[in-house]
């Protein structure tokens, strides 16, 4: 699996993601890009970095979270289309 199935995968999923919500009948709270404040929170304390807003978060910090959190525990490894 390339680097290229990840961007490909990234780039088909996050139009669906939208941008930032923060509906109060959502119990997953603040999420921006498809993550979740806590998900973000966790990564930012997991790469000694202080939390911040979801509403800020970076595309390269988008990124790097699907690929680490979501790609590769689940997308990695399997074939096209199934990896998206």
């Amino acid at each position: 699996m390339s680097d290229d199935r990840f961007a490909a995968a990234l780039a088909f999923t996050l139009p669906w993601e939208g941008g930032y919500v923060n509906d109060p009948a959502d119990p997953g709270g603040a999420t921006n890009k498809g993550i979740t404040q806590a998900v973000y929170s966790d990564w930012l304390i997991s790469h000694k970095l202080p939390v911040a807003p979801v509403q800020g978060i970076t595309p390269e910090t988008v990124a790097a979270i699907y690929e680490q959190k979501y790609w590769m525990p689940c997308g990695h490894g399997l074939p096209a289309p199934l990896d998206l």
